[in-house]
């Protein structure tokens, strides 16, 4: 049972380790996450730094309604640390105060798109929501705000399109965080400089290579065409209750 303090390492405020981290792996990657948010998003939150308590057992990562900055995790749940850090991005982009707001459509989006980014393993499991919202219909959830919008559909939408934005137009997670608005065609329009309007039409043209002749949007386990290359290494995948 370790009970670590967080340090600083070039001004850095690392999250504080309570528990059973007995290896010290949790406080590694916290801090690894930490510190790869802030370059990101371009400051440190001024709650920071961060609690995590680490305890005994597969419990799932959650934090007490009110403390954002407080995180309790089971040493065996496989997806702790990534749980974590979806939960510092919602206190970061709060921090940032530039529209990614956790309770919308962008800020959901944005919540996955870092979280899987930052934990690989995470990809796999937001593959059904990326599906589920093509065969609902592939409704155009970019220029929705409202705090109603951040179900499944408008959540696959919003984060297929912060990986077409990052793997297919190039921007940099850096560049697409601080170019944040009310909405994702804001963040589209501030990007390339064309209306938002063009958003939606845009991204549905640069998935159409990756839809094959049924219909059917061909993802890989990543969730990124774009990054797969070619619709022949994008396996049909069948969504959630079909």
């Amino acid at each position: 049972m370790t009970a670590l303090g967080y340090h600083q390492e070039q001004g850095y405020r690392f999250p504080r380790i309570r528990g059973w981290d007995v290896l010290g792996d949790i406080a590694h990657t916290v801090a690894t996450d930490y510190r790869r948010l802030v370059d990101i998003f371009g400051l440190e939150p001024p709650e920071a730094p961060f609690t995590v308590y680490v305890e005994p057992g597969g419990g799932s990562t959650y934090h007490h309604y009110g403390a954002t900055t407080t995180f309790f995790i089971g040493t065996e749940d496989p997806y702790s640390a990534g749980l974590t850090a979806a939960v510092m991005v919602d206190v970061f982009a709060a921090a940032a105060g530039t529209g990614w707001e956790g309770q919308a459509t962008n800020g959901t989006a944005l919540r996955h798109a870092l979280a899987s980014t930052l934990h690989p393993e995470l990809a796999p499991l937001m593959q059904g929501i990326m599906h589920d919202w093509w065969s609902h219909g592939a409704a155009d959830y970019l220029s929705t705000h409202g705090a109603d919008a951040h179900g499944p559909d408008p959540t696959g939408c919003g984060l297929l399109f912060l990986i077409y934005l990052h793997d297919s137009l190039d921007y940099s997670w850096p560049t697409i965080v601080r170019a944040g608005g009310a909405t994702l065609a804001g963040t589209y329009a501030a990007l390339t400089g064309l209306h938002d309007g063009h958003a939606y039409p845009a991204f549905m043209q640069a998935l159409a290579p990756f839809i094959d002749c049924a219909g059917w949007l061909l993802l890989p386990v990543h969730g990124s065409p774009w990054r797969a290359g070619s619709l022949l290494h994008c396996p049909r995948a069948t969504p959630r209750g079909a």
